[in-house]
């Protein structure tokens, strides 16, 4: 009767989830507009910009993954990570571009690889005050992050050593994760460690100088100097200081001059400053008789970060030494997440100056920029009609999805969607308002990464089936800049404008149109999980979780046969092990036992 009770209510849910997903494809099949959102491949035009982006040659495309396992053995943590670049080459001539796409191989140059043990009560040496707080809760959390911040720093430095100039042959680096929510994850750790205010980095030697948390604070806000720098009150102190290093000594008179700072705000963002400045013990500037003098040394801040970042990342993976100790003290979880940060911000800076596509393709997204910005946006412009009806889909792959299987006559593969700035997923549009706001207090930064959504293939027989739909993002190129718009937003403070970029419907992006071209002739439609996807990130990925799963049996052995040895010469080290340990070691006996597996 229970069962039969159970079967009966799974049925009804069943249906009434049926029912509503019913109605969604039916209302999306009401918004004839939405398929404009769509862009064809115009592969004339991607040829032609490729020369002149590139250039003409043969060229090696190169595809970066990494992998991470971990162990626990008699208190003693053990942690594996390796990140590997699969390469092929690309012949690009006049009007043709061609991918060998089955000749790939193994650049051994750009794999690196990390075995590193940790003793269980060590874990309050890595980490902050805060995080130990937060640990005492969920301390199988804390543990989860370790590896997994060491394999993005093996990800980021593999594609930083890629993207170097004497790798003039690798022209495009792909990343199997998206790169603006990597950066996005890491900015936020970076301001939690500027907040505390100290690193564990500070004082490391380099040729132009001692690392400071000042150059931290420095390459946060401005990274290689490059980088667009909003011109809103929330960034009116990277102005501020960037002012300083470049035309100090400067007056604040001229300083408010320059950047049209309010009477209102200026002494609370004067406030501000002085504030941070004797966090990091003046390392800023200086201040004396009414002017503002740079610090010493604070103009040469990008080549000590990158260079203090570079030594630690390699002291990790290439060097000989314990890596998580330097000069006899830890390093923290959150100075190795800065030390990523500045690696991805110095490579964002390589691909851009040197002309090589940097593209991070994620396969796992429940992001809806689409439905709660961009397609609002669109609305408000009158680029689509705004009675369109929205449709209600928690994603926006699911949207496209289904968008280009109920419209499949009018959107062909390989398409892409527009190509939109990456801040528009801090945006959204409520109802009866007639401007876009922020979601939450402040609107990310404008001008430094590009979003799409992209599908490859459709079946011949039935062109409503078709491979997934992947998101892919990338940085700004000074090519983007003639596709930048100037819109109002509110955040709070009140209303303000962005400058981001947007390519519209009426556009072509000539990168993104690049991007969706060379990616329609990387995936590897003999092989369903590589369909629609990309090949050099599938045989990559698939690479690195062989060898991770092969190294941590070695590992694990290796750690047995030393650390059995040392508990039985230790006799109080029974006595200190945890419950922990003793549960683990109780449940695996017990599982052998029940297998019949046990002597």
């Amino acid at each position: 009767m229970f069962a039969s009770d159970t079967a009966r209510k799974l049925k009804d849910h069943t249906l009434y989830l049926l029912d509503i997903y019913r109605i969604r494809v039916e209302k999306l099949r009401e918004a004839y507009d939405l398929v404009k959102i769509a862009k064809n491949l115009d592969p004339s035009e991607a040829a032609s910009f490729a020369r002149r982006f590139l250039g003409e040659g043969t060229f090696r495309a190169i595809g970066i993954d990494g992998s991470m396992r971990s162990e626990e053995r008699l208190e003693m943590l053990l942690f594996y990570v390796c990140a590997a670049g699969y390469s092929c080459s690309f012949d690009l001539y006049d009007s043709h571009i061609e991918f060998h796409i089955d000749n790939i191989i193994r650049d051994e140059s750009l794999s690196f690889s990390t075995a590193i043990p940790l003793w269980f009560e060590d874990i309050s040496s890595i980490a902050t005050i805060e995080e130990l707080t937060d640990a005492e809760i969920d301390i199988d959390r804390f543990i989860d992050r370790i590896p997994n911040t060491f394999m993005t720093l093996a990800e980021i430095y593999t594609a930083y050593r890629a993207a170097l100039p004497d790798r003039q042959d690798i022209r495009m680096i792909l990343l199997d994760k998206s790169i603006y929510s990597t950066y996005s994850y890491l900015s936020v750790r970076v301001k939690k460690l500027i907040g505390i205010g100290r690193s564990s980095l500070e004082g490391l030697e380099t040729r132009y100088g001692r690392f400071t948390i000042a150059d931290l604070i420095l390459s946060f806000m401005f990274g290689s100097g490059d980088i667009h720098i909003p011109r809103r009150r929330s960034y009116f102190q990277f102005h501020i200081l960037k002012l300083i290093m470049s035309e100090g000594p400067i007056s604040w008179l001229s300083l408010k001059e320059k950047l049209n700072i309010p009477s209102s705000i200026e002494d609370q963002i004067l406030r501000k400053l002085r504030i941070l400045n004797e966090k990091c013990r003046g390392g800023l500037f200086i201040e004396d008789n009414g002017l503002f003098y740079p610090s010493e040394n604070s103009r040469s801040y990008w080549l000590r970060s990158v260079e203090a970042a570079l030594s630690v990342a390699s002291r990790l993976l290439e060097g000989g030494d314990y890596p998580l100790t330097m000069e006899g003290r830890w390093i923290r979880l959150l100075d190795w997440e800065a030390v990523t940060f500045i690696i991805l911000q110095a490579l964002i800076g390589l691909c851009v100056k040197n002309r090589k596509l940097l593209v991070g393709i994620a396969k796992d997204t429940t992001a809806t920029d689409l439905t709660r910005s961009t397609i609002p946006y669109m609305k408000l412009n009158r680029e689509l009609d705004p009675s369109t009806p929205i449709p209600n889909l928690k994603s926006d792959r699911a949207l496209l999805s289904i968008l280009s299987a109920e419209r499949y006559r009018d959107i062909k593969t390989p398409w892409r969607t527009i190509a939109y700035d990456a801040c528009f997923s801090t945006l959204f549009h409520p109802s009866g308002f007639n401007v876009m706001r922020a979601a939450r207090k402040r609107v990310g930064r404008e001008k430094l990464f590009v979003k799409s959504y992209f599908q490859l293939r459709e079946f011949s027989s039935d062109p409503r089936i078709r491979t997934l739909v992947f998101l892919y993002d990338r940085p700004i190129y000074p090519e983007d800049l003639s596709l930048v718009r100037r819109i109002e937003i509110e955040e709070a403070g009140g209303r303000t404008y962005i400058e981001p970029f947007y390519e519209g419907i009426d556009n072509l992006s000539p990168i993104d149109n690049l991007i969706l071209y060379m990616l329609s002739m990387m995936d590897e439609p003999q092989i369903l999980e590589a369909a629609g996807h990309n090949k050099l990130l599938y045989i990559a990925d698939k690479a690195v979780k062989t060898e991770a799963n092969l190294a941590i049996g070695l590992l694990k052995g290796i750690a047995d046969l030393h650390l059995e040895s040392f508990s039985r010469k230790m006799k109080t080290f029974y006595l200190s092990r945890s419950f922990r340990e003793y549960r683990r070691e109780s449940e695996y006996a017990r599982r052998l036992v029940s297998s019949g597996r046990a002597d």
